[in-house]
């Protein structure tokens, strides 16, 4: 979980992480990761290159169909009100509070997510440990014009 949290963080037209750095970090250690071990998943996946720190320079996707594909899919289950598991669930709020959902959705889906956010099962946030975390209560919506220029690369 930790890595796909990572994955759909990266910005796929240009790299670098969407949403605020410190609590995509957070998100990805909430989802019983370390960035580091996410990271490193991602390259032996051959999925990303570069790194997260100062030294690892830049971390920017190799493949992007995946990581579309995933979110294309996370998007539609928004969309459509059928977020299918806890899995899916969690990877929801996690991207939820971290700001990437934010950057990355055009504003009317932000509401959408926004009205999905404040309905998620507890039941569902109970089986994902994230009840109580203070991460769902927090959902970064965005603003501005409502452009999402995250996802130009798809």
């Amino acid at each position: 979980m930790s890595a796909e949290v990572l994955l759909l963080s990266i910005d796929p037209g240009h790299g670098g992480l969407i949403g605020q750095k410190k609590r995509v970090l957070a998100a990805v250690r909430k989802a019983g990761g370390t960035p580091d071990s996410a990271l490193d998943e991602l390259k032996q996946d051959g999925l990303v290159r570069g790194g997260l720190g100062l030294l690892g320079g830049r971390v920017e996707l190799v493949d992007r169909a995946p990581a579309a594909r995933r979110f294309r899919e996370l998007q539609e289950a928004i969309r459509a009100d059928s977020l299918a598991d806890g899995r899916d669930t969690e990877l929801f709020v996690l991207l939820a509070w971290s700001g990437v959902l934010a950057q990355r959705l055009p504003k009317h889906e932000r509401r959408t997510a926004a009205n999905r956010l404040r309905r998620v099962d507890g039941e569902l946030l109970e089986e994902s440990d994230l009840i109580g975390a203070g991460l769902a209560a927090d959902y970064d919506s965005g603003g501005g014009d409502g452009s999402s220029t995250a996802t130009t690369g798809y």
